[in-house]
């Protein structure tokens, strides 16, 4: 199986999450054999999402030439995608975020009736991946109130 980590921690490798990751992709490795590769989003040159919705009118080609287009094949080419980050703010840090909204080339806005309810149709050729993709996370540690600075958790 082909496992891509997204690690969206600063911290990169050194950090908590990963320490988390690393355990949790251990195990899969225990269990068969994995290929995985894990990306470092800070390390990315990953331009911000415009919102000019080219890559709906253009077959998915984004008019960002940056590492994305390569990050968008290594996701159609995956069996699983893991989301591995720290929660700041309540939420994923700003890079992780960035990527998830520059994955917006691989649906369309062409929309299909499923049942009693719309979906996107699919831009992307996704006959190569696996329907099956997981998401991990990873929460702060609750600080005591004498490890507070100064606002209460």
């Amino acid at each position: 199986m082909k496992i891509l980590v997204f690690n969206g921690s600063p911290k990169k490798e050194k950090s908590d999450t990963m320490h988390i990751t690393r355990a949790f992709l251990n195990g899969m490795n225990e269990a068969a054999p994995q290929e995985i590769h894990i990306i470092n989003v800070i390390d990315r040159k990953i331009a911000f999402c415009q919102g000019c919705f080219a890559c709906k009118y253009n077959g998915g080609t984004c008019v960002h030439n940056d590492d994305m287009r390569g990050i968008l094949e290594e996701i159609l080419d995956s069996d699983l995608l893991l989301f591995s980050f720290p929660l700041y703010g309540y939420g994923m840090p700003a890079a992780l975020k960035n990527l998830i909204d520059r994955t917006l080339p691989l649906s369309s806005m062409a929309m299909t009736k499923v049942g009693d309810r719309y979906e996107h149709v699919g831009q992307a050729d996704y006959s190569r991946s696996s329907p099956s993709r997981k998401a991990l996370c990873s929460t702060r540690r609750r600080r005591r109130p004498s490890q507070s600075r100064g606002w209460n958790w």
